[in-house]
């Protein structure tokens, strides 16, 4: 038998079990690299999923244009009622008698009256289309269509990838000088307390401790600052990867292990094929669309053949009934004249893939602009990312020479506050050259096709 005590502590080990249970899932966390985030999104993004579905309703817009032309079969049920109308028919003709022995005579003939009962029918038809060139040409037009959204799709994902690392970076980034500025801080911090102890005994001015402490100050406003905008990088993040802001997410590649691989080199060294840039695929089928849109409009001009079947079945007939249960038949439609319209239409239908011919060598001259142009910016990252770091190395030499000097009384404080915004300053044109060189990289990868 078991005690209320004991039913106590059964009860309060659940609750604890549950408690730890519900902490876990609280604190449950997803670790990404870059490759593993960008697999991610293209699962769970909202946008690209939105993308997916326009590709569905392409694929059921394509059956649509297909079931066109297969067979079309109908049933009917119908039931009609006259109220026993009762209907009368007379020839009017009259008829001259003559028997032997007798006069002649005339004999009319008597009215013949019909009563419409009610009738009720169950019919079925077949109707297949047997040869229409528009038809065919919109089986293809339905064709190219699909192939357009599933391009459209494909740039999202480019789109997708390109946001995603993107955001990665920046988040990478600005963790970085997370810990630059938590260093910083903490060595002058330091300083603060060496300066204001000097103070206290009379070996330092108190300007030197004031400028200090509006250091300090200023430096731990930038901390906070950097802190509001890691946490809004990260939301950015998880939006892109359809997570709740709630969810808990840890970036498991480095600012060095991207640096290391030089991809920007590789990247430099290969050749464009515009034939792989996704715009210019996309172009390329809205120029087919339009040949096809040219063929369509031509075949107005060709007669359309269609089938037919039906059969009746009488479940009530009238005295008077003459339809048959049967019935076959085919129709050949010809176009004669149109006063112009089909003319019109093929006209614009010429004019439209002149235009898109255009469209397309202008788009083709674009993106060998926009190569050079890309090729020239991330060459000019590289070069000044080269050149920062160099300056990076030179700025904490000597801040740390200043930090020395002042330590042993060489130095002002005004002097050392000057070092150590050259110091921060360097950082921060350090980084922003890494992302620059990063987002170079990428936009000429996305050119490419290659993200």
């Amino acid at each position: 038998m078991i005690t209320k005590m004991g039913l106590l502590k059964k009860n309060l080990i659940l609750l604890l079990l549950c408690g730890a249970f519900s902490l876990s899932a609280q604190t449950a966390h997803r670790s990404f690299s870059l490759e593993e985030a960008i697999d991610f999104a293209l699962e769970n993004n909202k946008m690209l999923q939105t993308s997916g579905k326009d590709i569905e309703i392409a694929n059921k817009q394509r059956w649509q244009a297909i079931s066109a032309g297969l067979p079309q079969i109908n049933a009917t049920l119908d039931y009609t009622t006259m109220f026993n109308y009762k209907m009368e028919m007379s020839t009017g003709s009259t008829m001259i008698i003559n028997i032997p022995g007798l006069p002649p005579g005339e004999l009319i003939s008597p009215p013949m009256t019909i009563t419409l009962g009610d009738r009720a029918n169950i019919s079925g038809s077949l109707q297949q289309l047997i040869f229409s060139g528009q038809y065919i040409q919109g089986i293809l037009l339905s064709n190219l269509s699909r192939q357009l959204t599933e391009q459209a799709y494909v740039m999202t994902e480019l789109d997708i990838k390109e946001n995603v690392a993107n955001a990665y970076y920046l988040i990478l980034i600005t963790e970085e000088s997370k810990k630059i500025v938590e260093l910083n801080l903490a060595d002058l911090e330091t300083v603060l307390e060496h300066t204001q102890s000097m103070y206290e005994v009379g070996m330092a001015e108190i300007t030197d401790v004031d400028q200090l402490r509006i250091t300090v100050s200023q430096l731990r406003n930038g901390l906070s600052s950097l802190k509001n905008s890691i946490a809004l990088n990260y939301n950015l993040l998880r939006f892109y990867l359809g997570l709740e802001v709630a969810d808990n997410i840890t970036l498991t590649d480095n600012l060095d292990y991207f640096l290391g691989q030089q991809l920007y080199t590789l990247l430099m060294g290969e050749s464009f094929d515009v034939s792989n840039n996704i715009q210019y695929q996309i172009m390329e089928t809205q120029e087919t669309l339009s040949k096809k849109n040219v063929g369509m409009q031509k075949w107005a001009f060709a007669p359309t053949i269609a089938g037919f079947y039906s059969y009746t079945e009488k479940l009530l007939e009238t005295d008077f009934d003459m339809a048959p249960n049967h019935t076959l038949g085919l129709s050949l439609q010809i176009p004669i004249l149109s006063s112009w319209d089909r003319m019109s239409k093929v006209g614009q239908a010429k004019i439209e893939l002149e235009k898109t011919q255009l469209n397309k060598e202008l788009l083709e001259d674009q993106l060998y602009l926009q190569e050079n142009q890309l090729r020239t910016d991330l060459q000019n990252a590289i070069d000044n990312y080269s050149l920062q770091r160099e300056n990076i190395e030179v700025a904490q030499r000597v801040f740390q020479n200043y930090k020395n000097k002042y330590e042993f009384g060489i130095l002002s404080s005004l002097e050392l506050t000057q070092a150590n915004s050259n110091y921060l300053t360097a950082q921060t044109n350090y980084l922003e050259s890494v992302m620059t060189l990063l987002q170079a990289q990428l936009k000429l990868q996305k050119l490419f096709n290659t993200l």
